[in-house]
């Protein structure tokens, strides 16, 4: 039950911020071609479900293999430390 939450609040704090730097990177995108190179801007939504999701699962993913050994042993064991 641990694991799940932490996972599940891995994934949604990373697919927060994800979307954020996708946002901000989408309006760079588009002020740099439009204003700079002077070329159309092709919106992508692919881009943004693929780095989403793919963040989302790298995060949530180490954050598990980072955190595995504390949530396998008894707290106060884990306070006590090595």
């Amino acid at each position: 039950a641990v694991i799940i939450m932490l996972l599940t609040g891995l994934g949604f704090a990373t697919a927060l911020v994800g979307f954020l730097a996708a946002l901000g990177a989408s309006a760079a995108g588009y002020l740099l071609a439009r204003n700079v190179l002077e070329v159309s801007y092709g919106f992508s939504v692919e881009v943004w479900v693929a780095g989403l999701l793919g963040g989302a699962v790298l995060v949530a993913g180490s954050g598990w293999l980072a955190t595995r050994s504390v949530v396998n042993q008894p707290p106060l064991i884990t306070l006590r430390g090595p």
